[in-house]
């Protein structure tokens, strides 16, 4: 067995935990699950990409900077304070992310066309879930708003740099991608609208599936260049 896969597994099972303490309110092991989730992930792909490339080292800053972000938001009692530093953080990861991804897609796919549609439903996502969110923002509305539009864009950007319907590990970035959106969303409208049966359980796993399946792509795809 890779040394990598035994973290991996880890990590599946330290979400379990985390799911569960989510459900039973247990906040004192929500204090240990939560923020081990990515200290696993980011020590499994330090191990899983044993070549020091810049893609590697863009992977590893956006999971610190979300480890941070988990951080902050536990911190979080209702202080808006910790939230926008947790909003910061995730700002930064998704950052990353988006130079990681354009770096792939010039060297994955150079000459594909932007794809405009796509481009147009996620303004158009971002532009309604703003609209329902805005009577409930209060002095939050600028970085809100400003957070969207960088997570769309991570998202955008990750379906450009690959070629899905060839490129199974493009396939499952998008996905976690696509799952990062869901997440932010969910606790968007938990936090800012109503509250819903199960927000923390859901927020949580879609949450650490994205991660898990941005990290598992681009590992996927590194590793392929990197043998070629």
């Amino acid at each position: 067995m890779q040394k990598s896969r035994i973290f991996l597994y880890l990590f599946i099972f330290d979400l379990l935990i985390d799911l569960i303490a989510v459900y039973k309110g247990w906040a004192m092991i929500r204090g240990i699950t939560k923020p081990l989730l990515m200290i696993l992930l980011l020590v499994f792909v330090s191990i899983r990409l044993e070549k020091v490339t810049l893609e590697k080292r863009l992977v590893q800053l956006a999971i610190f900077a979300s480890f941070l972000g988990d951080i902050f938001l536990l911190m979080d009692k209702g202080d808006s304070i910790w939230f926008i530093f947790g909003l910061v953080a995730f700002l930064i990861a998704h950052i990353f992310y988006i130079v990681l991804f354009v770096r792939i897609r010039r060297k994955n796919q150079p000459r594909r066309k932007l794809n405009f549609i796509v481009l147009i439903l996620l303004a158009a996502y971002v532009g309604s879930f703003f609209y329902l969110l805005y009577p409930s923002l209060g002095t939050l509305k600028i970085p809100v708003i400003i957070y969207a539009l960088v997570l769309a864009g991570m998202l955008g950007m990750a379906f450009h740099a690959f070629d899905l319907a060839k490129q199974t590990y493009g396939l499952i970035t998008v996905m976690g991608a696509f799952l990062f959106l869901i997440s932010d969303s969910l606790l968007a409208l938990n936090k800012f609208y109503s509250t819903f049966f199960l927000s923390g359980v859901l927020i949580m796993f879609t949450y650490a599936i994205a991660q898990l399946f941005i990290v598992l792509g681009v590992s996927k795809y590194i590793r392929s260049v990197n043998n070629s």
